[in-house]
């Protein structure tokens, strides 16, 4: 099979009727060959192609070389970036910002990062200013690529994730940083291909009072002597079910005022951990309703084993 015959199949059906004609080992064997070749993509055209050898890896198997996904998404101010994640969400090879010219995209020689991989040992992380230095010049000839496509057969990943807001006051780092630890956990220690497929993720935004605001669950709670910015919200804001690039997703924020702290750290993690439970079980409610077929209590039971020795 001609590796390139893979570029003009759109649909995944097709692809991988078309994969599964010849020999699997020979074909995922030149399908790890042309992604090595991709991954410091140069232009778009390159980065799409990567994308559809990814997918095709998908199909075949990844076989001894780590498996990978490669996405397209937007930054807040409307710009295109890339990137290639393990199962984990551990970045590898390039990451990449892009720029519209035309009708068409270019990458950005300023927002490029060269991430380590094991399959590539030798190879040295390089930040922005070391790869622009390594890589002065970006392809910007017109592949007449209008699109940057992103993976449509992504690696099951854990559908519990955590984001937090960039400031916070210096109180909550102790639990920010068990945090983190419960995040990694989570990531590596559910099972996400026994739950189903018909959810993506439920994201879970921490915003932590800070410098510039103060977070109260009730007006009550507000003292009369406070001054300085303050909002009311609630300890737990539940997001909506919606679609979003194909996959059913929803994000609640949690909001941690100053008072939080007030507690031991085991305590801190014992109420999140509450919390993370009345999550999982409020997604099952949603996800019941709407008919969306998800092992919940598998997920809840998996979540709760984990903070259970958190």
């Amino acid at each position: 099979m001609a590796v390139d015959d893979i570029f003009a199949i759109n649909g995944l059906t097709k692809l991988e009727a078309h994969l599964r004609k010849g020999n699997l080992d020979r074909t995922r064997a030149a399908l790890q060959r042309k992604l090595f070749a991709l991954v410091e993509y140069r232009n778009a055209r390159d980065w799409n192609q990567l994308v559809r050898v990814c997918e095709a890896l998908a199909i075949v198997g990844w076989g001894d070389v780590e498996p990978i996904d490669a996405r397209a998404e937007k930054w807040l101010n409307g710009a295109f970036y890339t990137e290639l994640q393990n199962l984990y969400f551990e970045k590898r090879f390039l990451s990449a910002g892009w720029k519209k010219k035309g009708g068409t995209f270019v990458l950005d020689e300023a927002s490029r990062f060269y991430h380590a991989s094991p399959e590539r040992a030798a190879h040295a992380e390089m930040d922005t200013n070391v790869y622009a230095r390594a890589h002065p010049e970006v392809d910007v000839k017109d592949y007449r690529v209008a699109r940057l496509a992103t993976q449509r057969n992504p690696l099951p990943k854990n559908p519990v994730r955590f984001v937090r807001s960039g400031n916070f006051f210096p109180i909550f780092e102790p639990f920010i940083a068990e945090l983190e630890t419960l995040r990694a956990r989570i990531d590596r220690e559910t099972r996400p291909s026994e739950y189903g497929t018909g959810f993506g993720y439920m994201g879970i935004r921490c915003d932590f009072a800070n410098e510039f605001a103060e977070y109260f669950h009730d007006v009550a709670d507000v003292p009369k002597s406070f001054k300085g910015s303050s909002f009311v919200r609630p300890r737990i804001a539940f997001g909506r079910l919606a679609k979003k690039q194909g996959e059913l997703r929803i994000v609640n924020v949690r909001h941690f005022p100053s008072e939080f702290t007030e507690q031991s750290l085991a305590r801190q993690k014992k109420v999140f951990s509450q919390d993370l439970a009345e999550m999982v079980t409020d997604l099952g409610s949603r996800l019941k309703k709407k008919k969306v077929k998800l092992d919940v209590a598998a997920l809840l039971g998996d979540v709760r084993k984990i903070t259970d020795t958190w």
